[in-house]
């Protein structure tokens, strides 16, 4: 993307500095293949051109490095090819013909590309595997996370979940089907086998993969059930397209899950924890005294910190009492509590409570404090016991910066034409250079490549000392607390095609979700909210920002509505307001029916009232006063709290009318 942005800044003139400030210390770029080749070739050969793009958040990319089909074999030597291009042709013979049609090539090829910047870091991997007909489809294990470095801990039953795509493939863009097998150490070849070279099983078994089960492309989740105690399994999986190609490899950190079974990891209470910025619920009961295992979060220094938890049993036991600690000198250690308020390094006294409130924790003077970790320990009736652990750092934000752009959209990207010009932008306004012209554009400098005297307009924030930073290739921990507590405003862009069709993970391009979305998503922390608590502004526009931050809490309330299913699957829908948001045209309400949660957590991890209108479907309907009073509260615009005379009876109702008995007067009118 990087050089995208210098495309544009080279046409409109950015500010010296550049499009990125200095954001995220020491960070690695990030390199993505952004436009899939145009195939030209002859009988004997066939060419495609690729094209990448690369970012740099705290810098400037200065290059990139490319190989094709490297070798995958541990500790091999790679031979790159350094250039500052970000396209290439690529040329390859044909080395299989098919009958008939002539001669198409089968063999399918790796490139891999790498940027660096100018601190001289290097990106993770960029790669697209191909051959002269398709573009193969990819498959990643999400959870539980293979790490290449060992076996995962799980129980006899464990679900597994992935993620699927296909570039070229049709609209859902979803491999066709899938196929995957579970090895253990008693089949051929054995999962010890498997482990030490992940590769054989396309050499047994590609490419028809005979014996393993299929699933089909729209599925992302499998539950494993009935393993075996003390066993080793691996499951691999593996994607297909509409032309047969399979995902490329397989690897142990990416479609290679290794497991180990112990009755342990599900026994005692499954533990949730959460407050204000932060939601986690561990996968099953169990003692989670591993690093990996920890829940790391970020807190405010100089303020209370309130953790609350709680806990599903197993069939048939309760949970008996919970008990918690901070900084334990060992988690064996049994010594009593000389004050339950104050020592808080020993176990404290079991009780029944869900929640504590903490006491402030101070920064060092770099502004972060060390590490520090809280122990629940909850304990059912039969003696089983699980164990979560959250590590912590406490912030104290610097605001040493005024404001930050935040650049969360799927806008398609400038696309480099003959003669080395930036084509003219198409289709629905804006590309993603249009809304960067719109935003920071310097003003009055020459385009390149427009017609002489063509000169630019100055973007909305030109003057402003700000910094910018887009998440289309981003990972979501960059955006941490470190990074927020920087600035002391945040703007924060977010359009709706990207909030309601991004499917990809965060970081992987205009079609992953908004990083908005996954802040804000269930078991994930959010650090705005957290920025927001220090006394942070932050302000939303681009009209998927309400969408984005709100659709994981209005699921959940739509599947809890008071109303009939026939109802419910014809008019129960989201109900919010976003003029306050975007700035833009609000939604109308369309919901007829109150949810028995009404509430949603919005983006700052606060509770908002959504705004409904009465309808005779709520057991519990609000007299008009009420009705005023809850919608006031956060639409001031749509109705008026000030006055319950604002909210009429209709024509025609009477008291025992069935028909809605109230609705919410515009502000400009006044009723007498």
């Amino acid at each position: 993307m990087a050089l995208a942005i210098a495309a544009w800044c080279a046409a409109s003139s950015c500010s010296e500095r550049g499009y990125m400030g200095a954001l995220i210390p020491n960070a690695h770029p990030t390199v993505e293949i952004t436009q899939w080749p145009a195939q030209a070739g002859s009988p004997s050969q066939y060419a495609f051109e690729f094209s990448w793009s690369a970012s740099d958040a705290d810098g400037a990319v200065t290059g990139f490095r490319w190989a094709v089909d490297p070798p995958r074999a541990a500790a091999s030597e790679t031979l790159w090819i350094a250039t500052t291009d970000n396209r290439r042709f690529f040329q390859f013979p044909v080395d299989s013909a098919s009958a008939g049609a002539g001669a198409v090539a089968h063999r399918m090829h790796t490139l891999v590309v790498e940027a660096v910047d100018d601190r001289g870091a290097w990106s993770p991997p960029a790669s697209v595997t191909f051959d002269a007909t398709t573009i193969a489809p990819t498959v990643t294990i999400t959870g539980p996370r293979p790490s290449g470095l060992g076996s995962r801990l799980v129980s006899p039953n464990v679900q597994i979940h992935w993620i699927g795509a296909d570039a070229d493939g049709p609209a859902s863009k979803l491999p066709v089907n899938y196929k995957y097998r579970v090895f253990s150490v008693s089949t051929s070849p054995s999962a010890t086998d498997v482990a030490a070279n992940p590769d054989t099983l396309r050499a047994a078994f590609a490419p028809a993969f005979a014996g393993w089960d299929s699933l089909p492309g729209a599925a992302n989740m499998l539950t494993l059930s009935g393993l075996k105690p003390r066993q080793r399994y691996l499951f691999a999986i593996v994607a297909f397209d509409t032309a047969g190609a399979m995902s490329p490899g397989f690897s142990l950190f990416e479609n290679v899950l290794d497991l180990y079974i112990d009755t342990n990891a599900s026994i005692g209470p499954q533990l949730t924890l959460y407050n204000d910025s932060f939601l986690y619920r561990y996968p099953s009961g169990g003692w989670f005294s591993e690093p990996g295992s920890f829940i790391y979060q970020e807190f405010p220094a100089d303020l209370p910190i309130t953790l609350s938890w709680s806990a599903i049993n197993s069939s048939g036991t309760y949970v008996q009492s919970y008990q918690w600690a901070v900084d334990l000198s060992s988690i064996e250690d049994g010594t009593p509590r000389t004050n339950e308020l104050t020592d808080l390094s020993h176990w404290s006294q079991p009780t029944t409570a869900t929640s504590v409130q903490l006491p402030p924790f101070d920064a060092a003077a770099s502004g972060v404090s060390a590490p520090h970790l809280f122990y629940l320990k909850a304990t059912d009736d039969i003696g089983y016991q699980s164990l979560a652990v959250v590590e912590f750092r406490c912030r104290r934000p610097t605001f040493e910066r005024d404001l930050l752009l935040v650049n969360d959209t799927g806008f398609p990207l400038d696309k480099v034409v003959a003669g080395g010009c930036v084509d003219r932008p198409r289709g629905t306004w804006p590309t993603s250079a249009e809304l960067d012209s719109f935003f920071v554009a310097v003003g009055d400098k020459p385009w390149r490549c427009y017609t002489a005297g063509t000169r630019s307009v100055p973007g909305l924030f030109a003057g402003y000392d700000l910094d910018t930073l887009s998440t289309r290739s981003i990972p979501l921990g960059a955006m941490s607390l470190g990074l927020l507590d920087r600035y002391r405003d945040i703007v924060w862009v977010t359009d709706i095609t990207r909030a309601r069709n991004g499917i990809n993970p965060i970081g992987s391009g205009a079609f992953s979700i908004p990083m908005l979305r996954a802040l804000t998503g269930p078991g994930v922390g959010n650090p705005l909210a957290v920025w927001i608590a220090q006394g942070g502004k932050l302000w939303v526009m681009g009209g998927g920002a309400a969408y984005a931050s709100l659709i994981s809490a209005s699921r959940r309330a739509a599947r809890q509505t008071t109303c009939s299913p026939r109802r419910r699957a014809n008019s129960c829908r989201a109900a919010s307001f976003t003029r306050s948001l975007t700035g833009g045209t609000r939604s109308r309400s369309t919901t007829p029916c109150a949810p028995r949660d009404r509430h949603a957590r919005s983006v700052v991890g606060t509770v908002h009232r959504t705004t409904r209108r009465c309808r005779r479907c709520s057991p519990r309907r609000p007299s008009p006063r009420t009705l005023c009073r809850l919608i006031g509260s956060t639409a001031s615009s749509t109705c008026r709290a000030s006055s319950p005379s604002s909210c009429r009876r209709p024509r025609g109702s009477s008291k025992g009318s069935t028909r809605p008995r109230a609705r919410c007067a515009p502000r400009s009118t006044r009723s007498t």
